[in-house]
Formats: C-alpha cells, sequence, structure tokens
C-alpha cells in the first residue's frame, strides 16, 4: 500500500518548513503545526483521518488536452499552436514578449532562485523550446506522439526527481515509511503532524522555535547542492 501513496510524496515537507512554502518573515512551529493541520484536512478528501489511495487527486490528462484533433497522437502543430495560445494570453500588451511583470507569480519566484529563465520571453523562444520538447517526446521519430510515449517520458522524469530525492529504487518513491511510522500502509494526522514537527526542528538549525527566511533559504540552497 504504501508505494501507491504517491500523493503524499511531499508529506515530510507538507506544511513543515518546506523551503518552498508560502510564508515569508518568521514562522513558528505552533504556525506551522497549524498550517499541516488544515492542510491535512483538505487532502483529506473523504474525511476518514487517514490519508490513503482514495484520497489521491485524479491526475489532468494532459494527453487530451493535447490531442486537439482526438487523433490519438499529437503533432508538432497541435502543441506549438496550444502553447503560443498560451503565449498570446500571457502577452497583455500584445508586444510579442513576455515580460517580466505578466510572468505567473510562482514562475518569477522560482527564476529569482535560480530555477529558471529571468527576462522577456519571446514567442521565437517559446517556438523553439516547444520543438525540442516534442523531439524529445517523440521517441521513435514518427512525427507523432503517442501516449506511451508521453507516459514514457513522465516516468523517466519522475525516476531522475525522486533519484535525485533519495527515493527508493524499486520503486521510485520515497520511504514514506517514515511517514508511516505504526506501518498500517496509511497516514494519520497524528503522523503528519509528527513530520511536519520533525522537518521543522530540522530547519531551524538555531533551535529557537522560529524558523527564518534565512533558515529555509539555506535549507533550499542544500537541496539544490544535493
Amino acid at each position: 500500500m504504501i508505494n501507491s501513496l504517491t500523493l503524499l510524496a511531499s508529506l515530510a515537507a507538507l506544511g513543515a518548513g518546506e523551503p518552498g512554502m508560502a510564508n515569508k518573515g518568521p514562522v513558528t512551529l505552533e504556525t506551522r503545526l497549524a498550517q499541516a493541520g488544515a492542510q491535512f484536512e483538505k487532502m483529506d478528501t473523504n474525511g476518514d483521518g487517514f490519508l490513503t489511495e482514495a484520497d489521491k487527486p485524479e491526475r489532468p490528462d494532459h494527453f487530451a488536452s493535447l490531442d486537439a484533433d482526438g487523433s490519438g497522437a499529437i503533432e508538432k502543430d497541435e502543441m506549438l499552436d496550444q502553447a503560443l495560445a498560451r503565449f498570446d494570453e500571457r502577452d497583455t500588451n500584445a508586444n510579442g514578449t513576455i515580460d517580466e511583470d505578466e510572468k505567473p507569480d510562482r514562475q518569477r519566484r522560482f527564476a529569482r532562485k535560480g530555477g529558471g529563465e529571468r527576462g522577456a520571453m519571446t514567442r521565437e523562444k517559446v517556438e523553439e523550446m516547444v520543438s525540442k520538447q516534442f523531439d524529445h517526446l517523440d521517441a521513435d521519430g514518427n512525427g507523432a506522439v503517442t501516449q506511451e510515449e508521453m507516459e514514457a517520458a513522465r516516468e523517466a522524469r519522475k525516476g531522475m526527481r525522486e533519484g535525485r530525492r533519495g527515493g527508493d529504487r524499486r520503486g521510485g518513491h520515497p520511504d514514506l515509511s517514515k511517514v508511516d511510522t505504526n506501518g498500517d500502509g496509511k497516514v494519520s494526522k497524528e503522523e503528519h503532524l509528527a513530520a511536519t514537527e520533525a522537518r521543522f526542528k530540522k530547519l531551524d538549525t538555531n533551535g529557537d522555535g522560529t524558523l527564518t527566511e534565512e533558515e529555509r533559504r539555506a535549507a533550499y540552497k542544500g537541496k539544490r547542492d544535493q
């Protein structure tokens, strides 16, 4: 059961002082536990007091959304058309460039942390990036991406991410037994809060019960350097 709980992959970080949390400024353990408790309630969609496979949200069918003509295969033009349509939506001043202030907040924050490109994005750059992505997905080089090819690429990316995070090589999943401490194949709120507290204390390097912006940045840098 534990490997099926992929939705819990971020449990140890969820509300536990992970650098990517939305809080700015110092955060106390009491505040973090309250956030973690509220998020647990939100994730526990069936309200049984546990996070299990039944709470796992359905994954959006990205393939169907890209396969505009419903042919069962995605052609490069379909992928480009949709990418450029999204580009035009964000290019609010219609100057052919997505300026820094037109980018979504999350993308700007990611770039500031060194995880993405900064500055303006042009239509030509989008076309270049989408073309490269399509060629990567089109494993057999026949000019069309099938659902199987897209799924294979997704699994490969997932394996790489989990490998960097120290996931279980047998299935590519994190060792969730560290959260599911009683080994019953599900995570209770108490287990979740205990993992939250342990993670918080690990990041709170000076042990003062408050997680500062500097401590979060140091943790984020440490993860990137691993």
